[in-house]
């Protein structure tokens, strides 16, 4: 009888050493999959901080190549990227981003209020840059003969304030009165690079190393970020992509996405049975946003660095565009290659425009009789 209890004792001992380990184990397993869970969510949470950030920064940038005036562009602008809420609370305006479904408040993607950097469009400033000689190569400039261009300044010049932006804390000049450098542009090899010539060139002479400024030469893009009529200006065919069976291109066109950019050389034509070319020539005559951008630069006959293409029913015409500015601004452009291989040439001045950033004025008010000298 006693053996039969102590038997009955142990099996109970075991049975409940059993269950104890059992619940162990199974405490154990739980903790271990919310761990996994942890770390899953942990991966997961990195994951979605990294695509918000990439959206975001993304956004920022879009924003910083087409500033908005007011709250009001800025909104119909962020609309492109997801749904608005709260839009009529600035502070408390929220974008819920189309890709990931991020929400993102707008005040941390653009800041309409922020105070203005000290200038005003058309103010004055003192402005002294490097100087030097750059060589245009014949053949890239299709001429076939050595241009020399050279700036040995040594004085501080008069520029004005063509763009202001608040944003980064930078602002675009450029000059008042300019030396006649004028650059001759011909045929297929003008096409190729005549957006490299006129940049390298502004870059070289009209930049300042002790302040660490940019210069390229007026784009296209400077040109319509200031003007008021350019949708009038482009007409109906303008973005229209137009396709040929049979087409002579410059090079520049199958390697260069951004007209009025270019990072290399290029040299000669291709041919294609099977080529899209999208129109993006117009003329006519600017009007400005502000008229005091009609009496900021000076008259006369400039290079854009900008290339274009007219699609006629038969051919396409590669042009590099001029601003001729007299009584008006006429905005044109000089047919330097088309596609049945007739070249032409044109003969322009260059016109540098400079972007200084981060830059504290240390005298002057911005006028004609004082204009601002700076520090960086």
């Amino acid at each position: 009888m006693e053996e039969n209890i102590r038997e009955r004792g142990i099996t109970l001992v075991s049975l409940a050493v059993t269950v104890i380990v059992l619940m162990i184990l199974a405490g154990i397993i739980v903790n271990t999959n919310s761990g996994r869970n942890a770390i899953f969510n942990v991966a997961n949470n990195k994951k979605e901080e990294t695509e918000k950030m990439t959206i975001e920064e993304s956004i920022k940038m879009d924003l910083e190549e087409n500033s908005p005036k007011n709250y009001d562009e800025l909104i119909e602008f962020l609309k492109n990227y997801g749904e608005i809420k709260n839009e009529n609370l600035p502070d408390e305006a929220v974008l819920i981003t189309t890709e990931g479904s991020y929400q993102i408040l707008i005040k941390d993607l653009w800041n309409i209020d922020k105070q203005e950097i000290g200038v005003s469009i058309g103010d004055y400033i003192e402005y002294k840059y490097d100087g030097g000689t750059y060589n245009i190569n014949g053949e890239n400039s299709g001429t076939n003969q050595l241009q020399t261009i050279t700036d040995t300044t040594t004085d501080a010049s008069i520029w004005r304030v063509v763009d202001v932006n608040k944003q980064n804390n930078q602002i675009k000049i450029i000059p008042t009165t300019l030396n006649n450098y004028t650059v001759t542009l011909k045929g297929a090899e003008g096409f190729n690079n005549g957006v490299k010539i006129l940049n390298d060139i502004c870059n070289k002479i009209f930049c300042n190393t002790d302040y660490n400024t940019t210069a390229k030469n007026i784009s296209i893009k400077d040109l319509e970020k200031i003007s008021s009529n350019v949708s009038e200006l482009r007409g109906t065919n303008y973005g229209i992509e137009k396709k040929y069976t049979s087409l002579v291109y410059p090079n520049v066109i199958k390697n260069e996405n951004d007209s009025s950019m270019q990072n290399g050389f290029f040299s000669g034509t291709s041919s294609s049975n099977n080529i899209s070319l999208i129109q993006n020539y117009y003329t006519g005559n600017i009007v400005y946003t502000n008229e005091i951008y009609q009496n900021i630069i000076s008259k006369g006959n400039y290079w854009i660095s900008s290339r274009a293409i007219n699609n006629n029913n038969s051919n396409a015409e590669y042009y590099l565009r001029n601003l001729k500015i007299e009584n008006t601004s006429n905005l044109s452009g000089t047919k330097l290659f088309d596609s049945n291989g007739q070249a032409g040439s044109g003969t322009f001045n260059l016109l540098p425009v400079v972007t200084l950033k981060d830059i504290t004025f240390l005298e002057g008010n911005g006028s004609k009789e004082s204009p601002y000298k700076f520090i960086k």
